[in-house]
This record gives structure tokens, C-alpha cells and sequence, in this order.
């Protein structure tokens, strides 16, 4: 609605205001020197662009100005057209000379622009004066140390009376790497201050229409927001506040704004990054969230993900190398508009409620981008449609026609609720005749089930009662307790307990000698022993494996004494076993002889698995034992160091050296003596 518009009152104002005025070059030839061109500023003059001037190129950037006001060293200047200049870096600064005369008949104050240009030095004096006087103005100068601040031009004030003329050298230089739109020309305005103010003021007018359609649409969705919690409107909100600061940026006003940060000019473009990468992955989402793109499009799914990617590693360019950053931008920002208007478009075509709205909004914003993106790339003029409105005018049609689309949505889905509650309501009246028929049945048969439960329930107790005397003959009483509570048993970390284990000697060639049923009673008979006498002692059983029998002291309940209460067991279980062998030799059968082993130290114990339930013990403690009972002799119990330790105040121990043990080197062990004879 505004671009028309903008358009022609933009050519319209420069066609009745702007005039061209003489200007004339006075060259004399003085000793092989050049006298400054000079300008005329009448009273029709408003505006007018300088095209052509004395300049030359400062190669090393290191020529000081007490060099050029010499006369002797204007030989440095040439006349030219002002045409388009080379940057490279470092050497980026050029020097005018021109001269400024006053033809009007009043005191006129005339303000001279030179856009773009990362700083800008003027020395100027009456040409009856000898002393040069200075300002400075520049888009990476603090905002308070310019000339004539007004947004983000470079604008110098030279208040000039009637019939004066003013000599002026400018030294022009550019940052390339830190200016998003760097100066192709040496070009530069003279403005009459009054129609200059007259003219910002009027940008300020369109810039504030701006800003108050995206305040508008920000205040209205955060309402709309803090009642729906949908994150469309998180989304959209987070996009609206991004274009208002890229907006009041293009429009040169966030240097002002934030002018008590004396470095923010320097450091403006990495706030336009970070802007400019949030509307840009927040648009994404939004989009994507909207339309549904992962349920309905799962390969634009993938693109969108992709296209994230591409932005972040866009940003991280531009944070780095601006310049190489700002040209691959320009190549993303299409892209970026392409996968977009694709996927609308194709939502359009489906039918998809409120994709209009979209493809509207973004044919807006492609116009607005397009002539921004093709101004900054010189491919079209650089004016201030171009550069200031384009873009904001694009956007803000943009962010309320995606505001329409949002409410758009907020109505169908309204509409949704309505329906479906009317299918709960009629749903509800259907359940509550079928809950009142069945409620009769039901009474009837509650009372024939709380009979046939009470029967239930006594058949439960009493085989719960079983199962939990199984379980405890199975599994300690602490892991039953604990498996009963929580269902589970948690496995424990024990830093001292004691294991034992025996083995038989030479039980292979024994069972050999046997039947089956011979072999099993006599195990039987042995570890049933085994069971009543650690149970004397308070160990714990862990399992049988073949003839080898395995138990430990100190859990599942830790104590004190668990060493001690072993290696007593240990001893009695031999005394046992001794007097077996001597009950067999007697009936002149084959006897058995058994080896023991203790070690003392840390390890794991528990229930694992879910199903076969068994507790069970883990660690370097367990192998030990075992090691000790296979490197211990018949009749005998074998303890180790550790055990000793534990044990020595009460029984007398053999010590044995250093023994070797499988995959532990060198050991120390003890046979327990004891006065009592087998």
C-alpha cells in the first residue's frame, strides 16, 4: 500500500526541490600547482551532488594534513571526476580539496554528506585566514563525537556568510571489512541545513509508522501469547522484536539510540548478525510449526534442517570475516526465501487453512528483501526507498498479515472445540444411560464376587505364606524384605566380608566309581551338613557349584566378626568331613577329602535378573577365595593374609610363604592349627 506511494513522493520531492548550480573549476597553472575547485552555494540551492573535484589516492594512508596545506604540495592533487573508487586494504583513504562559496546574500549554514565512509576528517579556513580549523564525523565514530549526529549519516556543519569562501581539505577513509555498505564513489551531498532537517524529519515520520505497526502486532500477540501458550506466537513474537531493531538499523537510528555505547558503532554489525540470524531461524520455525511441515512434508523437513545449518555457519562466517560472510548472506537470503515460498506455495495448493496468508505475506517480504539485498549489492540505485523503507515496509506487511494468519488459525480452532465439545456432550448422555443399565448388573455381581474373593483371598494368604517361606529358604531375609517393598533388589558395595570356599579332592574319579543316586545322596547329606553348620555361625549360603560349596560371613547384614565366625565354620566343616572319611573307610567305602579356602576383603553382593531369582556375590574377594581353596591341601584350612590379620589373636596359624596363584602373582598363606584334633 506504502511503496506506491513512497515511490512517488520520494521522485516528486527531489523533481520540485532539488537544482542543479553552477559550479566552475578555476585552473591555473602556478608553478606546476592546482588551485582548489570551487563551489557555488546560492540561494536556490537545497541540495547537490559534488561529481567532480581535486583528489588523490593516500596509497600508505600516512600523509598528515601540515603535507597537503603547503601550496608547495598541492602537485599531489589531480582533477577528476569523482568516479568509482577501488578499496583495498590497507590504503583505503583518499583526500578532497575543494573550495565552498557562499553566493547568497544571508548567513546559510550548509551541511556536507559523505555516506558510507568509516571516518571522515575536514579542515577548512576562510581564504582570508591562515589557520585551518577541524571536524570529524564517520559511521565507526562514537555517536556523540560527530559533527552533526543525526542517525547513522556522516554529516559535517559548515555555517558560511555571505560571500565567503571557505578552502577545505577531507580525508576520507574506510574500514572495508567492518562497513556493510562501503562507498563505491567519492560523491558526496551538499545539503541547506533547513531542508536537510526537513527531509529527516519526514524519514522519522515513516520510520515511527514503522515501528508502531510492529509494536501494534507485538503487544497484541504477547497477550495472545501469555493466554494460548502456543509457541506460534512465541515464534512470531521473537521475529517482530528482531525486525523492530533491524529496522530502526537500516534506518541509522540505533547508533543514536544507543549512544551512550561509545564502541556500539564499531560493533554494530555483529548486532545486525545476531538479528539477523534470529529472524531467519525463528521464521523457519515458525513456518515449520505452522503448516505442519514435519507431519506433511518430511522432505522439506530435512531441507529446513539443512537450511538451519547453512545460517548457523553463515553467522559464524560473518562474526569472522564479514565481508566473505556478507556475500554468502546475500546468496542464503535467497535461498532462504526460495525453500520458504515453496513450501507455502505447496500448503496453498493442499488447501492447508490460512497458507494464503503466508504466501501473501511473503510475496511482501520478498519485494521489500529483493530491493534491499539488490541496492546493497549496487544492482539497483541507492536511494532511500531502497535502502531505508523497502525492507521495513515489506516486513511490517509481513508481520500483520502473519498476525491475521494467526488469528485466522485461533477461530478454526475455536470452531474444532465447539464441534468436538458437542460430540462429548452427546457422547456424555449416551455414557450415562449405558452406566445406569449397567449399574444394576454390576450390584448383582458384586455380590456374588466378594463372596468368591473372600474364598480367593484365603487361598492367597495361604499361599503367600508359602511362597514367602520358599523365598526366605532361597534368598536372605534383608534381600526378601527389600524385593517385598520396592520389587527389587538394589546390589551392595561390603567393604569387609569374608568368603569361603571347598571343594572335594579328586571328586571326579570318585563320582565315577558311583551311581548317580549314590553320588547325589552323598552330596546331599555333605552340603545339608555344610547348611546347619554355617547357619551356627551366622554365614551366609551363596550356592553350590558341582562338589564346590560357596558361603560368606558379614552379609547381607555386615558385622565384626565375620572372619572369625569362617573360619570356625571352616574348621568344623573339616572336622566334619574328617570324621565322614573315617565312617566310610570303616564300611570300606570310597572316602572324601576336602579342601578349604578363606580371604577376607571388599565386594558386591545381590540379586540380579528378573527371573530365577538368586543372590549372589561379585569382586577380586570371591576369585581370591577360590584361588585359596585351590591352592590350599586336604584336610586342611587355608587362609590368607588378610584373614590372618583378623584371626591371629585367636587361633594358631602355619604360615606357608608366598604362594603363587593363577593370574595374582605371589600370595601370602596360613593353615589354621587348632588343639582340638579331627
Amino acid at each position: 500500500m506504502y511503496s506506491n506511494y513512497l515511490i512517488k513522493f520520494i521522485l516528486e520531492f527531489r523533481r520540485v526541490f532539488r537544482t542543479y548550480i553552477f559550479f566552475y573549476l578555476i585552473l591555473a597553472v602556478t608553478a606546476g600547482s592546482l588551485r582548489a575547485q570551487e563551489i557555488v552555494l546560492d540561494a536556490a540551492l537545497t541540495e547537490i551532488t559534488i561529481n567532480s573535484c581535486l583528489s588523490f589516492y593516500d596509497s600508505l594512508s600516512t600523509v598528515p594534513f601540515s603535507e597537503l596545506a603547503e601550496d608547495s604540495r598541492e602537485s599531489r592533487f589531480t582533477q577528476q571526476t569523482l568516479a568509482p573508487v577501488k578499496l583495498v586494504k590497507p590504503g583505503n583513504t583518499y583526500w578532497l580539496k575543494f573550495r565552498l562559496f557562499n553566493a547568497d546574500s544571508r548567513d546559510k549554514e550548509f551541511v556536507l554528506s559523505f555516506d558510507y565512509w568509516s571516518y571522515v576528517d575536514i579542515y577548512y579556513k576562510d581564504t582570508a585566514q591562515n589557520t585551518f580549523q577541524s571536524k570529524k564525523t564517520g559511521i565507526l565514530l562514537p555517536f556523540r563525537s560527530r559533527d552533526y549526529p543525526k542517525g547513522n549519516n556522516n554529516y559535517i556543519l559548515l555555517p558560511i556568510k555571505p560571500n565567503q569562501v571557505i578552502d577545505c581539505f577531507v580525508r576520507l577513509n574506510v574500514k572495508y571489512i567492518k562497513s556493510d555498505l562501503p562507498p563505491e564513489t567519492l560523491h558526496f551531498m551538499v545539503y541547506e541545513r533547513t531542508y536537510l532537517d526537513r527531509y529527516e524529519s519526514w524519514v522519522r515520520q515513516y520510520i515511527s509508522l514503522f515501528m508502531g505497526i510492529f509494536m501494534v502486532m507485538f503487544l497484541f500477540n504477547l497477550f495472545v501469547y501469555i493466554s494460548t501458550r502456543d509457541l506460534n506466537y512465541l515464534y512470531y513474537l521473537v521475529i517482530v522484536l528482531m525486525f523492530m531493531f533491524l529496522t530502526a538499523d537500516l534506518s541509522g537510528y540505533n547508533v543514536s539510540i544507543l549512544q551512550f555505547i561509545p564502541s556500539f558503532p564499531f560493533y554494530k554489525d555483529y548486532f545486525n548478525i545476531v538479528c539477523i540470524t534470529t529472524i531467519s531461524i525463528f521464521s523457519i520455525l515458525f513456518i515449520r510449526r505452522f503448516l505442519l511441515v514435519p507431519q506433511r512434508y518430511p522432505f522439506w523437513e530435512k531441507v529446513f534442517k539443512g537450511l538451519l545449518a547453512l545460517i548457523l555457519v553463515d553467522a559464524f562466517i560473518l562474526w569472522y570475516d564479514f565481508r566473505t560472510g556478507t556475500d554468502i548472506a546475500n546468496l542464503v537470503s535467497l535461498l532462504f526465501i526460495t525453500v520458504l515460498g515453496i513450501v507455502i506455495v505447496k500448503s496453498v495448493k493442499d488447501r492447508y487453512p490460512t497458507a494464503g496468508y503466508l504466501l501473501a505475506a511473503l510475496i511482501f517480504s520478498i519485494l521489500g528483501s529483493f530491493i534491499s539485498i539488490f541496492a546493497q549489492l549496487a544492482w539497483i540505485p541507492k536511494n532511500d526507498f531502497n535502502l531505508k523503507f523497502a525492507m521495513p515496509l515489506g516486513n511490517c506487511l509481513e508481520m500483520v498479515l502473519f498476525s491475521f494468519a494467526l488469528g485466522y488459525r485461533i477461530n478454526l480452532l475455536k470452531k474444532e472445540n465447539e464441534q468436538k465439545q458437542l460430540k462429548i456432550i452427546e457422547q456424555l448422555k449416551e455414557n450415562e444411560i449405558l452406566q445406569n443399565r449397567t449399574t444394576a448388573e454390576l450390584e448383582n455381581k458384586v455380590i456374588e464376587r466378594t463372596n468368591e474373593i473372600k474364598i480367593q483371598k484365603d487361598i492367597i494368604e495361604a499361599e503367600k505364606e508359602k511362597s514367602e517361606n520358599l523365598l526366605l529358604n532361597i534368598l536372605p531375609k534383608f534381600t526378601t524384605e527389600e524385593l517385598k517393598l520396592t520389587g527389587k533388589a538394589t546390589p551392595r558395595y561390603y567393604e569387609s566380608a569374608t568368603v569361603m570356599f571347598t571343594d572335594f579332592v579328586l571328586f571326579t574319579e570318585i563320582a565315577s566309581k558311583m551311581s548317580p543316586a549314590e553320588l547325589v545322596e552323598d552330596l546331599d547329606y555333605c552340603f545339608s551338613c555344610f547348611d546347619d553348620i554355617i547357619n551356627k555361625y551366622g554365614l551366609e549360603k551363596i550356592k553350590t557349584i558341582g562338589d564346590a560349596y560357596m558361603c560368606a560371613g558379614g552379609i547381607p547384614v555386615p558385622n565384626t566378626t565375620h572372619a572369625l565366625d569362617t573360619v570356625k565354620a571352616g574348621l568344623e566343616i573339616q572336622q566334619f568331613v574328617q570324621s565322614w572319611k573315617f565312617r566310610k573307610l570303616e564300611k570300606n567305602q570310597t572316602p572324601y577329602e576336602l579342601r578349604v579356602g578363606i580371604h577376607t576383603g571388599p565386594l558386591t553382593a545381590g540379586v540380579v535378573g528378573k527371573k530365577k531369582f538368586a543372590f549372589d556375590i561379585w569382586g577380586s574377594t570371591v576369585n581370591l577365595a577360590s584361588r585359596l581353596e585351590a591352592g590350599g591341601a586336604a584336610d586342611r584350612v587355608n587362609i590368607s593374609g588378610t584373614t590372618y590379620e583378623l584371626v591371629k589373636s585367636v587361633f594358631k596359624c602355619q604360615y606357608r610363604g608366598k604362594i603363587p596363584i593363577k593370574n595374582k602373582g605371589e600370595m601370602d598363606m596360613y593353615f589354621v592349627e587348632t588343639p582340638e584334633t579331627p
